[in-house]
């Protein structure tokens, strides 16, 4: 099928751009993949993250660092996947005029390629606007300034273009889609859930996880605010969406997996649930934006909302325990 069939559907409440892109691959091959499974296999359903050393915005914290198991997933259902040649040189910016210019001496040629051949290249960063922090899928030339465009969440199905170089970039190679069985997905998911909480992912990826950026984001609530109150506000906003969405997504997993499960597992899983509903209540009142608006503009108010984050650092590390609990009861 052409790559223009490539499209990623928005779902509600559902704000993993890579899990999304995966489902769009795997449709294109007239394959159904849950959300709830692919963004709990890449290890997102339990990942609260911060970036390591880039100053960006709070908003979009939760978008670094997606990629730490792509390959690992991609390979376990069945789909190979791979970097597109070298990252990019330490010493060359993406969003410069220098930035540009490797890019499209060096990276675009590739893509090129891959497109010729109809092989569909994951990248983050550098769609439009709003989608700026977005991955999605490059699918074909476009006649705008970079010359690409393709399918990304928030886009209504339309193809859009890439407004700038994009940071990371992966080639989907080969697709013989497999339904893993379900004590193989639980280890595999826990192997990775464990690095996550335990703040284990490999530095190249850029980003500390767990109760480590719980302590990020209330350093970053606790500061004093800039004129900007409302911008700031936001950004603690989109972060508890983004982590509530993937904790609702976790439970979806649990559910629909636990009874298939070994007995002896169920208790593990029942806690995890538990820990998990409890974070999801930590934060309620920071997913309504008029509250969290209201509470940022005072120092107390500040405080309230600082308090949801410290409880759900703490239930952090009660999921923490238990999964490692569970990892030692699976041997992984």
């Amino acid at each position: 099928m052409p790559l223009d069939q490539i499209v990623i559907r928005d779902l509600e409440n559902s704000w993993e751009s890579l899990t999304l892109s995966l489902q769009a691959i795997a449709r294109w091959q007239g394959v159904e993949w849950h959300y709830r499974t692919i963004n709990t296999a890449l290890g997102l359903s339990f990942m609260v993250s911060a970036p390591r050393e880039e100053a960006a915005d709070l908003s979009w914290w939760m978008t670094f660092g997606r990629d730490a198991f792509l390959i690992e997933t991609g390979a376990l259902f069945g789909v190979k996947i791979s970097p597109l040649g070298p990252p990019w040189p330490t010493a060359v910016v993406p969003n410069t005029p220098e930035g540009f210019d490797y890019f499209q001496q060096q990276i675009k040629p590739r893509i090129q390629v891959c497109l010729a051949h109809n092989h569909p290249v994951l990248v983050w960063r550098g769609w439009p606007d709003y989608r700026e922090y977005l991955w999605g899928i490059v699918t074909t030339e476009h006649p705008s300034e970079l010359g690409l465009g393709g399918s990304t969440m928030w886009s209504h199905g339309q193809t859009v273009p890439l407004a700038s170089p994009p940071h990371r970039f992966y080639l989907v190679e080969e697709m013989h889609p497999r339904q893993p069985a379900n004590d193989e997905l639980l280890r595999f998911c826990v192997r990775n859930i464990r690095c996550i909480l335990n703040d284990r992912i490999e530095r190249p990826f850029g980003i500390v996880t767990g109760a480590a950026a719980c302590q990020r984001w209330l350093e970053w609530l606790t500061q004093e605010p800039s004129s900007s109150n409302s911008s700031q506000a936001n950004g603690h906003y989109q972060m508890a969406r983004f982590v509530t969405y993937n904790l609702e997504s976790a439970q979806r997993f649990i559910e629909h997996y636990r009874d298939g499960l070994h007995q002896d597992l169920r208790p593990y899983l029942d806690a995890l649930h538990s820990a998990v509903q409890g974070t999801i209540n930590a934060l309620a009142t920071s997913r309504v934006l008029k509250m969290v608006e209201g509470l940022y503009a005072t120092e107390d108010g500040r405080e309230s909302l600082a308090a949801g984050v410290r409880a759900t650092k703490d239930f952090l590390l009660a999921q923490t325990k238990t999964i490692d609990h569970l990892a030692a009861r699976l041997g992984v």
